[in-house]
């Protein structure tokens, strides 16, 4: 109980508990994103490298950063996301303004 007892008492933290991690993805939405389908004008898809030993089952946004203003965004953002040759694969980022500059933070879990 000692063992327990000092581990948490020593703000045991997110990574030291958790098959988890947090990846920053730096992205710039082109032009005519807000108004471009992600399925007939393309998107060019973000990949990152599988930072946890196992196959993803989540992959959420954490904080989304206009680098631009360096506000966080405060509107709705979601993401549509795969997982293929080791790699985490970002589809499509929904609730992004034009011709923007992004610091994304993502969990995955």
């Amino acid at each position: 109980m000692e063992e327990l007892y000092y581990s948490l008492d020593n703000d045991l933290t997110f990574q030291d508990n958790i098959r988890g991690s947090i990846s920053v993805l730096n992205f710039t939405t082109r032009t005519d994103y807000s108004t471009a389908s992600p399925v007939t004008d393309g998107f060019e898809v973000q990949k990152l490298s599988n930072p946890i030993p196992v196959k993803p089952e989540i992959v959420c946004i954490g904080q989304v950063i206009n680098q631009d203003t360096f506000a966080i965004v405060t509107d709705p953002v979601s993401l549509s996301w795969s997982y293929a040759d080791g790699e985490v694969k970002i589809n499509y980022i929904n609730g992004l303004a034009d011709e923007t500059k992004y610091q994304i933070k993502l969990l995955i879990i």
